[in-house]
């Protein structure tokens, strides 16, 4: 809705309506605006461009190939915090298109349809040649405009129905954190491979029968939505440690910012508070460069003030090949800092990562 046009003459909507109204008619010329040129495939380059000096018109062609500019940037990861979970569903799809044969057609189903399942993992859903069966949500309205928009063949709002569709072959799961065990063993026990975010359990009680439906499964794929050890950054430095023996010592600072207590993933029922439902991004890291496995942990939490809500902390971890590991996952500081910063001391040198932009 907009304000009556007597109250406010030039809304924001009313604004963007004419300057398009314009240049359908060609009375704005935009073409000196324009300073790079992407396909819509190279869309996440784009962005990234918007950070460099001189640009500003940054225009994404659909239906090209490949047409950046000379000057479009340098070719860096994003931040990988979103783009890297939804980067994984097409390894777990072509993982489980291989074992459902290479003549079939991998049908999938999705578990949750909110706003991260829709930017995120489902328009990359195209390009992963899949078959989109269908789409669940509790009230079934956020499925219903995802299905539409997406091309699911059907929507729901109980999940029960999609076990027994022996057309959908992969499920992914993407609802708040307490139902990701409880789900994934149903999909698990219906013979359907797995795409689970992040969290896989809030309690030792979830984990242990998520563990006990895999051995009961064996044949079936589980894949959590942990991101980083994907990055490009992280390649790299997996490379670099390979050829630097002996233990590491792996510093991870995030610089997550304040989300308020009302915030779902501060209810410790719902979301298992931030330091379950995101630090665990950062302990797999951890445990991905230290490649050994984790002897020991202990954690130290900020009190009062800006620890109020316990998402400031430290969490210090030791591994089997003698490696150590900080993981500073802290919400009181300054966005100019970066919000992901890895350290890796090895060999007598340090590798640095911000924000799986930049590595050195």
């Amino acid at each position: 809705m907009d304000y009556p046009i007597g109250f406010v003459r030039w809304t924001e909507k009313r604004n963007f309506e004419a300057i398009l109204d314009l240049m359908a008619d060609g009375k704005i010329d935009i073409e000196p605006l324009i300073t790079h040129r992407f396909s819509f495939d190279d869309a996440l380059t784009g962005y990234r461009a918007i950070d460099e000096p001189g640009a500003m018109g940054i225009l994404l062609e659909y239906g090209k190939a490949k047409n950046a500019d000379a000057d479009n940037g340098n070719e860096n990861s994003e931040h990988l915090t979103e783009r890297e979970i939804a980067e994984r569903p097409t390894t777990l799809m072509n993982q489980s298109s291989t074992l459902a044969g290479p003549a079939t057609t991998l049908g999938v189903a999705f578990v949750g349809a909110g706003g991260f399942t829709t930017r995120m993992l489902l328009p990359l859903m195209p390009k992963s040649h899949v078959r989109l069966k269908t789409i669940v949500s509790s009230t079934g309205v956020s499925a219903a405009y995802a299905g539409k928009k997406f091309g699911f063949e059907a929507v729901e709002s109980d999940s029960n129905r999609i076990w027994s569709d022996e057309d959908i072959n992969a499920v992914f799961i993407t609802t708040p954190h307490n139902s990701h065990a409880g789900l994934v063993c149903d999909a698990l026990s219906a013979g359907k491979h797995v795409f689970v975010e992040k969290p896989l359990a809030l309690t030792h009680d979830q984990l242990d029968a998520v563990a006990a439906e895999i051995d009961q499964h064996p044949e079936q794929l589980l894949m959590i939505g942990f991101n980083r050890r994907f990055s490009p950054h992280t390649q790299q430095l997996k490379k670099w440690l390979a050829a630097t023996p002996g233990p590491k010592s792996i510093v991870i600072t995030i610089n997550a910012g304040a989300i308020p207590a009302s915030h779902w993933t501060q209810d410790v029922e719902v979301g298992g508070g931030r330091i379950n439902g995101e630090a665990c991004h950062l302990i797999d890291l951890a445990r991905y460069l230290a490649d050994s496995s984790i002897r020991d942990a202990t954690v130290n939490t900020m009190k009062g003030g800006d620890g109020r809500l316990g998402d400031c902390v430290s969490i210090n971890l030791s591994f089997v090949d003698g490696s150590i590991s900080t993981v500073h996952y802290l919400a009181n500081g300054s966005k100019d800092f970066p919000k992901e910063r890895i350290e890796v001391f090895a060999g007598g040198k340090v590798a640095v990562c911000n924000n799986f932009r930049t590595s050195y």
